[in-house]
């Protein structure tokens, strides 16, 4: 018996994945400030089985981007544990911690970015951000 790779309900004749054009649509959405449709595809992606860094920082964004700032949490941490040295991924994931007021969680990612950014007038700001939470 021959098992079909599971069909796409966002794109109905898309039966093969293939990572690299799922990103550029999901840059293209993204470009286009077309948050809706980024997450759809987005949660598609993961359905799929693409556990790629640059999928959880597109739901990120579009769920932030869309008023849900605790799933966007969820999605940074997840690209957090993938790639947990990238200054910009701990940037995110700091962002959305203080909107969510999660203290324990923005003083993680800070103390682990405070190890590897340079730019110390960011590391004041968000240092600042935490302890206002």
């Amino acid at each position: 018996m021959i098992r079909r790779p599971p069909r796409s309900t966002l794109f109905p004749y898309t039966t093969l994945f293939r990572s690299e054009g799922y990103e550029k649509l999901a840059d293209v959405f993204f470009m286009a400030k077309k948050w809706s449709e980024l997450k759809k595809l987005g949660e598609e992606i993961l359905e799929l089985g693409c556990q790629e860094t640059w999928v959880y920082v597109k739901l990120g964004i579009a769920s932030k981007k869309t008023g849900y700032p605790e799933k966007a949490e969820g999605y940074f941490k997840q690209a957090v544990e993938i790639e947990p040295q990238d200054e910009m991924l701990l940037d995110y994931l700091l962002e959305v911690a203080i909107i969510n007021k999660n203290k324990s969680l923005a003083r993680k990612a800070f103390n682990t970015l405070a190890g590897i950014s340079q730019d110390q007038m960011k590391l004041q700001t968000y240092r600042d951000k935490i302890d206002i939470i």
